[in-house]
């Protein structure tokens, strides 16, 4: 075991430490949209690590490729995500946020996606997606991402 890696089992074992690095990353991930209700449901210890979307999130390693999550309303896809995202540190993009942004915040929002190591993209195909700016601008981010 490396040292650095025991300073860091050190701090997790402290809850004072522990809480403090949740809250960073909290209020890093409600910064970038996700859903605070996901947030929660996912840093909680009520968490059902049972359901199907929750597993695949956790079992989720892949750093290239791409991991997507579809089903029904109601089934646990966004915050199968949260738990995906605390774990890698991800950015968050909220397609229809991405869809209503003004062309030049459309722009900066695409460029700091594309650079992000690690991206959720939620709601693709809500409120604004399906327009043809809104289709344009996730097709721009996902070909910068993959292509």
């Amino acid at each position: 075991m490396t040292d650095t890696t025991q300073t860091l089992l050190n701090l997790l074992a402290d809850p004072f430490e522990r809480a403090s690095l949740l809250l960073q990353r909290y209020d890093r991930l409600l910064a970038s949209a996700i859903p605070e209700r996901a947030l929660l449901t996912a840093l909680s210890d009520k968490l059902d690590a049972t359901r199907p979307a929750i597993l695949a999130a956790k079992a989720w390693t892949d750093k290239r490729g791409t991991l997507m999550l579809a089903g029904h309303v109601g089934t646990g896809k966004t915050t199968a995500a949260a738990v995906w995202a605390c774990r890698v540190k991800a950015e968050w993009c909220w397609a229809p946020d991405l869809a209503g942004h003004t062309p030049s915040k459309a722009d900066a929002a695409i460029e700091r996606f594309r650079a992000a190591p690690h991206l959720v993209i939620d709601e693709i195909g809500g409120q604004g997606t399906t327009t043809p700016a809104g289709v344009e601008r996730i097709a721009r981010l996902l070909s910068g991402r993959y292509a």
